[in-house]
Formats: C-alpha cells, structure tokens, sequence
C-alpha cells in the first residue's frame, strides 16, 4: 500500500491539490483591515482565558500551508511582521508591543473593511510617528 500526501492527490484537472492551491492568489494584501471571528484560549498562572468573538485586524504576513493553500498572519498593529528568527530581540519586541497577532488564517474567514492609512517597516518606525 503506497502512503499518497493530501497535497499529491490528483483533480479533476489533472493538477494535484497543490498545484491547484499554489495558483491561486492571495485574495487580500498586506496592509488590508479585515474582520475574522477569533477564539483565543490561554491558560497561564492557574487562570483560563477563553475570548472569541468578531475582531478587526491587520494582515502583515501573506504565506501558504504545506498544500500550499493561501493563508495570513494578522496583527492589530499596522507593522509589517518581523523576517526575524522566534525569539530574536526584534521578534520578541513585535510581540510584546503587539496585543494580538496570529497566524493562519484562511480566506473563507475574513471579511475586508478597509486599508491602514500607513504600513510601518517595523516596530521602531511605527513608535517614530
């Protein structure tokens, strides 16, 4: 019995899932004000957060899954997210400015409602103005 990947698997088309996924463009840009319905569960200290409801954020990163479907990374600042190692001192900074920020979000969960007035390079430039 041979082992097939979801993303190997052939369509209709004759393109696998993610030659078909890779295809497709980002439907929403870096800079784009988009509502998601969120749900964020934290336990930390013996207390349990469980938030979740509608939130407007900014999309900073565009990227894809391992089937190369389209997927984002949203923040609610208007920063573009650090190209920076986990855990390096710019990273580090991003989130500990940054009340909000998750990865992995899909298409069919965003809505679009507007554009950031100004896309900062970083965390520096965005405390500068």
């Amino acid at each position: 019995m041979k082992i097939m990947k979801y993303s190997d698997i052939v369509e209709s088309n004759g393109k696998t899932i993610k030659q078909n996924n890779m295809a497709k463009q980002h439907q929403f840009n870096i800079g784009d004000l988009v509502e998601v319905d969120i749900e964020i569960y934290s336990e930390s200290n013996g207390s349990y957060v469980d938030l979740k409801g509608k939130c407007k954020l900014f999309v900073v990163v565009q990227g894809r899954d391992c089937d190369g479907t389209p997927l984002y990374t949203l923040c609610d600042i208007p920063v573009i997210y650090p190209d920076a190692k986990i855990l390096s001192p710019e990273h580090n900074l991003y989130h500990a400015v940054a009340k909000v920020c998750r990865h992995g979000y899909s298409e069919d969960n965003m809505k679009l409602l507007g554009k950031a007035d100004k896309m900062y390079v970083d965390i520096r430039e965005y405390f500068r103005y």
